[in-house]
């Protein structure tokens, strides 16, 4: 038998001790005080049937019901239950930023304890996903490689530190390249690197290096560790001496996280940027890796977990209270037993009643411990309708249906539950409900996943107006308004492309309208000027016209017939003169020589001896390196 929390077993001697010592005392205080009030030959007389080892019976029930509490408060377990876990698999590379930088403290106690810190809270989650680590900094290396070994890799996280890349600065190319070739060439699962830095980039190339990556098949996530107002890196010289890092020009260096770079890196792949503000960012970053997992890539996973049996004590305890409450101190006659067995009996089933729902409580959540969501979805359920009341089975059952990944059902309970008044209840239901409405929009596209999503902050703004102390709350309501800032320029970028292309379409559409009706009215003017007579050939009147018009300007319609002839013929020997300079251009350009001769080109290597220039010699580096040292 082993317990769930060991540490409460003091409570046995803390509370049982001064107890007996309590009622041994008031024992003797009492019999004291009866014997200074009542004579002797009297009390005798007063007490006959009175039991004093009844008495001392009933103040040993009372000591052993206590002890029993306090026992299943320490939460007895007892019979081991496995279950096999099936999960999708990502590979995860952890590159952590280890350059002087990192030792900053606006993030307590430093950038690099809180990231390595985070990276075990990833790992810690997302088991049983494969993992690797890549420290960088001036330069970058695959210490541990994708595995499934979480101990080796959780050694590996605790041993990095500033000094494990001995070349300084910090250069992203370098993390991203190292990540590329340690990726395995698998079709099958999806490639994900994660890089914890303050995202202070010395050198070019990391936009470019992350196109790369994309091209690869990797997503990238970044986690900024520090504040954007930055502080200054303190550095020890090995004497317990504290002094401030410094330039080549002797000024303190002050190290500030850059956000939008970090964006552009993450945004650039796929993937996105998480502030490292509280516990809850790891979190949500492995909801979002778990999404990138390709189907038909599980590993399995065996849990084992022990079986809850404190409701056994409870029970133990419940039935020796009644016990020493109705047993009598003395012998009474045989219809007031009868009567206060009677009593015991329908104690005892209330009880029997009572503890048939607590058992059937303690089953939902053993469903609930082991994996089995629709089971205990169903148990909160059938619980609730008994005891319509008790609002705590709705939340229950909204958190199975929330792990069950089935977000409207644990919408409506925890909608439910948010009406309780409890307070505590309700502030524990409106941030599930964020949570809720957040997964939800995941699903979501458009303007449905910024309706979800904006309904998230307003329950994350609840729940933090019920508690203003609730860390997980506000970081996710921060979280999730990032986010939606970034969903909403994308909807407006989309919008704004939508629309434009919407206006190109329609000006082309004008424009070949327009085009069509110049080419229709230049084929007609071209058949009129051909056949004038065909203008009209229903009506005279424009010959007529044309002859009135004629006269008027002194041209006789022979002359104008001859005047037409001459500018045909004028067409035609400009385009006669046209075809023979073309041929004669390509004549030329076929007798043209197709190699330069010996003579042309010492000609030409003499006339650029006068702009020849020397050029420094500059040896190949492999990778990226930076002068900086921090």
């Amino acid at each position: 038998m082993t317990y769930g929390d060991p540490e409460l077993l003091w409570l046995v001697i803390i509370i049982c001790a001064p107890l007996i010592l309590f009622l041994i005392w008031t024992w003797r205080t009492k019999q004291r005080l009866i014997t200074s009030f009542v004579q002797a030959s009297r009390l005798m007389t007063l007490t006959i049937g009175v039991s004093k080892n009844r008495q001392k019976f009933k103040l040993g029930l009372l000591v052993v019901s206590v002890a029993f509490l306090c026992f299943a408060l320490a939460r007895p377990q007892w019979g081991e239950t496995q279950q096999e876990v099936k999960e999708s698999v990502v590979d995860v590379l952890l590159a952590v930023d280890t350059s002087k930088s990192m030792l900053a403290t606006d993030a307590t106690p430093n950038r690099l304890v809180r990231a390595k810190l985070a990276a075990l809270d990833l790992l810690r989650i997302g088991s049983p996903n494969r993992f690797g680590l890549i420290p960088f900094a001036g330069a970058a290396f695959l210490q541990s490689p994708l595995s499934l070994d979480e101990d080796a890799l959780v050694q590996s996280l605790q041993s990095i530190d500033v000094g494990s890349v001995p070349q300084g600065g910090t250069v992203f190319a370098n993390a991203i390249d190292t990540a590329m070739d340690a990726f395995e060439k698998e079709e099958n699962n999806q490639k994900i690197l994660v890089i914890f830095t303050d995202g202070e980039d010395q050198e070019d190339g990391a936009l470019e290096a992350a196109t790369k990556a994309k091209k690869a098949g990797i997503k990238i996530f970044t986690v900024g560790i520090g504040t954007p107002e930055g502080e200054l890196i303190r550095l020890n010289d090995g004497q317990n001496r504290q002094g401030y890092l410094r330039d080549e020009a002797g000024n303190v260096v002050k190290s500030r996280l850059n956000e939008a770079l970090l964006k552009q890196i993450a945004e650039s792949t796929g993937g996105f940027y998480v502030p490292l503000a509280a516990s809850g960012s790891m979190n949500a970053l492995y909801q979002y890796l778990k999404q990138y997992a390709p189907s038909g890539s599980t590993a399995t996973r065996v849990i084992s977990t022990r079986s809850e049996q404190f409701f056994w004590f409870v029970a133990v305890a419940i039935v020796l209270l009644l016990v020493e409450i109705f047993m009598p101190q003395q012998k009474r006659e045989p219809a007031a037993s009868n009567r206060a067995i009677r009593t015991l009996l329908v104690l005892l089933g209330i009880f029997a009643l009572s503890s048939s729902t607590f058992a059937s409580t303690t089953k939902a959540f053993e469903s609930l411990n082991k994996g089995e969501y629709g089971k205990a979805v169903d148990e909160f359920e059938r619980l609730g309708r008994k005891s319509t009341n008790d609002l705590r089975y709705p939340y229950d059952a909204g958190v199975a249906a929330y792990k069950l990944k089935e977000f409207n059902r644990a919408e409506s309970y925890f909608t439910r539950s948010s009406t309780s008044p409890d307070i505590q209840l309700q502030q524990k239901s409106y941030y599930n409900l964020g949570n809720t409405h957040f997964q939800g929009g995941l699903e979501a596209e458009g303007k449905d996943r910024i309706a979800k999503w904006e309904q998230a902050v307003k329950d994350y703004e609840i729940a933090l107006k019920i508690d203003s102390k609730d860390k997980d709350a506000a970081s996710n309501a921060e979280f999730v308004r990032k986010q939606l800032e970034e969903l909403k320029k994308q909807e407006e970028q989309k919008q704004k492309q939508e629309d434009e292309k919407n206006k190109d379409d329609k000006e082309k559409k004008d424009q070949d309208q327009k085009g069509d009706q110049k080419n229709k009215d230049e084929k007609q003017n071209n058949k009129d000027q051909k056949d004038p007579s065909k203008k009209d050939p229903n009506n005279k009147s424009n010959e007529k016209e044309e002859q009135k018009k004629n006269q008027q300007s002194g041209q006789k319609p022979g002359d104008q017939k001859d005047q037409q002839n001459q500018q045909s013929q004028n067409a035609k020997s400009a385009d006669e003169q046209k075809k023979r300079e073309d041929q004669e251009r390509a004549e030329q350009l076929a007798r043209s020589p197709q190699k330069m001769t010996p003579q042309q080109a010492m000609q030409l290597l003499d006339s650029l001896k006068s702009s020849e220039k020397q050029f420094p010699f500059t040896p190949m580096i492999q990778g990226r390196t930076t002068t900086k040292d921090w």
